[in-house]
């Protein structure tokens, strides 16, 4: 969370939201850090009870697009993002 929080600049370009969840509720980290919210994000994104830590990259269709349990590193996380499809189109329209 704070490896992402430390670039927002670079959150903001890619429309990035970053959800802390937890157990039975969740709380917006970034664009904003708000209060804790009932949910139940953990059954909705099937997410094992033996899980302590899960990064997933949810996309603009709402599908997981990528999914792991270890510690990603900014650069690595955004160079993914910006090899996606939607990502690559958006970037060319803004160079034209």
């Amino acid at each position: 969370m704070k490896l992402l929080t430390e670039e927002p600049s670079e959150l903001s370009e890619r429309k990035l939201l970053v959800i802390q969840a937890h157990k039975d509720r969740y709380k917006i980290i970034f664009p904003e850090n708000s209060e804790w919210v009932s949910s139940s994000l953990k059954d909705e994104l099937k997410i094992s009870r033996k899980t302590e830590f899960e990064v997933f990259l949810l996309g603009l269709d709402g599908g997981i697009k990528q999914r792991q349990q270890e510690i990603l590193q900014t650069e690595k996380f955004f160079s993914l993002i910006d090899g996606m499809p939607m990502r690559k189109a958006e970037i060319r329209r803004k160079d034209q």
